[in-house]
């Protein structure tokens, strides 16, 4: 044996390769039939919640929305001037210090607690929403002037789009493809939403759910809702979509009323709370977005089968419009001119759970009837399928009802660290936060539903969480009231893989020659299946133990379209060599940094109204200078047609666009009536400080002799434009 071997033999030089991940990825996976019920991380999670929003527990977990009010004294936030701030005391809430001004004014949500903290016990979203009611005021504020437009609840459905469960959210969709729209109105009292909140979780053990230290692809989700009236059926869906949906105002008052802006994703689901009894709860069921068709996909109804074109595979798949083939894991949506999605034989809300609060056989349109008990879910299954394994314990519900009901229940209950009010605005009983537990939150105000997501097969990240209520019982009635709460739960991910050259001898091992050569390839991959965008500069570092095995890994392939950006899907390879000057054992790490999200900008859309505008100026109007210019710079930033002219105390027979050559360049006040359109909108700026005769009578002008009056001219521009 030579030397050099026999050194070899003594000082091998050891590469353990060793692969660390930045794991931020929820993986989808198959139907867990299994699958135990929602954790009791929430106090009785498992069946729906406690029926109320106070802490009881003598230890946390598991938690409440808010704090027991007990026990020491919490710290909030300084109250916003006129307000009135809600702490409760005590601990195991999620939310507190929400706070409180009068009658007519929208309370401020409550802030989440150090344990409701995004990050905590496995949280990864969390959200408290108080929507207005019909009699609150200054609800809808313009962003240019700061000033009201509207009073009442800004975001409740108009009826002139469908409005739907289902109805598409594509701003730009017409004919057949109903586009849902909102403004500012008031809805039934049984109908109106005040405060929603939810909460959800994921990472965590499965089999120990409220350990912060196990973790595992436990996802679950809880939320809650109180309403201002408990007579009458009341119906309240809990949308969550994996797509972000936003509002788009429309034309003035803009602000205030619009189209949705959005996309529906093979997975999305509503958890629906059904009052039908006069008041108290009668059915819980849950309904996923499917791209192909099932049966009875158009109402829930009877007898519904879902197919297995519909598989859990396909979630994440964006299918707001029918492609007219089926859409499979393989499918590459299509894309509409208006920016819809198209994938799949008819994208729909499919009902694949159902309980029933009444007992067996009390609502056979709960799915599961045909085998002769409404409360089981699929058992048997049927021949054609129904989203196979989803079992009875995924979904559940409760409400407040009283103790005489079935199932019985604590009857009114004391409100939590925020606002509860009645539907007049008016708070229950007492100061703001200080309502009593027999008159606060009333016999059936209050509904907690939670279901265990990994039971459906849905391991996914969710960006909107839309509640909102229905007119009846029917899936696709009417929709009334309703919030748009961001609720993002995504994040990228990549996974990080390593190859060396030369192989490893023996397990993760290599053995070489003092002065040889390594070459590390580390191949990075988009894996992510949130639906999140293509990422920008990623890379990979690489380090030893101990130092100085080490070489800056750079790209040297696999951007297969050449658009720079690591697409969904797609592997970059980085690769690098290290000569090794000496003898030892060295660990490598690599590293992926994942860059930069690439957000696709979407352009301003600036308000489609024509506009003109006559500003009065000089004289007493200087003193409005200011005012004048802040006016004329929010205008021309928010309508895409605006043209705009000077006057002097009163329209005459000439105007001008520029003042400092208000004597040699003019524009005929026909010429300007002659060439803009009558669907144009007139708007006069001024402070009317004139003498009567600058209007009433030739040569009134105070700058020169004008043939005809200022009322004549008045009167030719109203009627030149009726909206003036």
């Amino acid at each position: 044996m030579s030397k050099s071997i026999a050194e070899i033999a003594r000082h091998p030089t050891r590469l353990g390769v060793v692969l660390v991940l930045a794991l931020l990825a929820l993986v989808v996976g198959l139907m867990n039939v299994s699958a135990t019920p929602p954790s009791n991380f929430m106090e009785a999670g498992s069946t729906g919640g406690d029926k109320n929003v106070r802490d009881e527990s003598a230890a946390n977990p598991p938690f409440d929305w808010a704090n027991s009010g007990t026990g020491a004294a919490n710290t909030c936030p300084t109250a916003t001037t006129g307000f009135t701030v809600v702490n409760l005391s005590g601990a195991g809430g999620l939310f507190n210090c929400g706070q409180g001004d009068g009658q007519f004014t929208t309370p401020i949500g409550p802030i989440p607690t150090a344990d409701g903290t995004v990050g905590a016990h496995h949280i990864d979203a969390s959200a408290f929403k108080v929507d207005p009611l019909a009699s609150d005021q200054a609800t809808c504020i313009d962003p240019k002037t700061g000033l009201q437009t509207k009073d009442g609840d800004p975001t409740t459905y108009t009826k002139t789009g469908g409005e739907k469960n289902g109805d598409s959210l594509v701003l730009n969709s017409s004919g057949s493809d109903a586009v849902e729209t909102w403004s500012t109105a008031s809805v039934p009292p049984k109908d109106d939403v005040s405060n929603v909140y939810a909460v959800s979780r994921s990472g965590f053990d499965p089999s120990n759910p409220t350990s912060d230290a196990a973790s595992g692809n436990g996802k679950e989700v809880f939320f809650g809702a109180e309403r201002v009236v408990n007579n009458g059926d009341t119906h309240m869906d809990f949308e969550f979509t994996q797509a972000a949906v936003g509002l788009s105002p429309g034309s003035p008052p803009g602000t205030c009323a619009g189209k949705f802006d959005g996309h529906r994703t093979h997975g999305d689901f509503i958890a629906s709370i059904d009052y039908t009894t006069g008041g108290s709860i009668g059915t819980f069921s849950l309904a996923q977005w499917h791209c192909n068709t099932d049966t009875h996909s158009s109402d829930n109804s009877t007898g519904w089968v879902t197919a297995a074109t519909n598989g859990s595979s396909l979630n994440g798949k964006l299918c707001d419009f029918a492609s007219g083939s089926t859409c499979t894991a393989a499918s590459t949506p299509g894309v509409r001119s208006d920016g819809g999605f198209t994938c799949g034989t008819g994208p729909h809300y499919q009902e694949i759970a159902c309980f029933d609060a009444n007992g067996p056989a009390t609502n056979p349109s709960c799915p599961g009837a045909g085998s002769g008990d409404p409360n089981s879910v699929c058992n048997p299954i049927p021949a054609g399928g129904c989203a196979p394994g989803v079992p009875l314990d995924a979904i559940r519900a409760v409400t407040n009802g009283g103790p005489s009901e079935t199932p019985a229940g604590p009857g009114p209950v004391a409100c939590g660290g925020w606002a509860c009010r009645l539907s007049d605005g008016t708070t229950p009983t007492g100061a703001i936060g200080t309502c009593t537990a027999s008159s606060c939150i009333d016999t059936n105000q209050l509904m907690e539903g939670s279901v265990n997501l990994l039971s459906l097969g849905f391991t996914r990240c969710i960006a909107t969480f839309i509640p909102h209520t229905r007119s009846s019982q029917s899936f696709t009635a009417t929709t009334k009231d309703f919030e748009i709460i961001p609720f993002n739960t995504c994040k990228p991910s990549t996974s990080l893989s390593l190859s060396t050259s030369p192989t490893p001898n023996a397990g993760s091992d290599i053995l070489v020659h003092k002065g040889d050569s390594v070459t590390f390839t580390f191949t990075d991959t988009n894996d992510s299946n949130l639906g999140t965008s293509a990422l920008l500069n990623p890379s990979v570092s690489m380090s030893s133990t101990p130092a100085g095995a080490t070489c800056t890994p750079v790209k040297t392939g696999g951007d297969t379209n050449n658009d720079g950006k690591l697409d969904l899907g797609e592997s970059w390879v980085f690769s690098c060599s290290v000569t090794f000057n000496t003898a030892g054992s060295f660990t490598i790490k690599g590293t992926a940094h994942k860059g930069y999200l690439d957000i696709l900008m979407r352009p301003e859309r600036h308000n489609a109204v024509k506009v003109l505008l006559f500003f009065d100026i000089g004289g007493s109007m200087d003193w409005h200078i200011k005012a004048t210019e802040e006016l004329f710079s929010a205008a021309r930033s928010e309508f895409k047609h605006m043209e705009h002219f000077y006057f002097h105390n009163c329209l005459y027979e000439k105007v001008w666009k520029q003042n400092r050559r208000r004597w040699d360049d003019t524009t005929p006040t026909w010429d300007v009536l002659h060439t803009y359109p009558h669907d144009y909108k007139v708007i006069f700026v001024g402070d009317a400080s004139m003498s009567p005769y600058e209007v009433m009578a030739p040569g009134g002008s105070v700058e020169h002799y004008n043939e005809e009056t200022g009322a004549v001219w008045m009167e030719r521009v109203a009627r030149a434009y009726p909206a003036c």
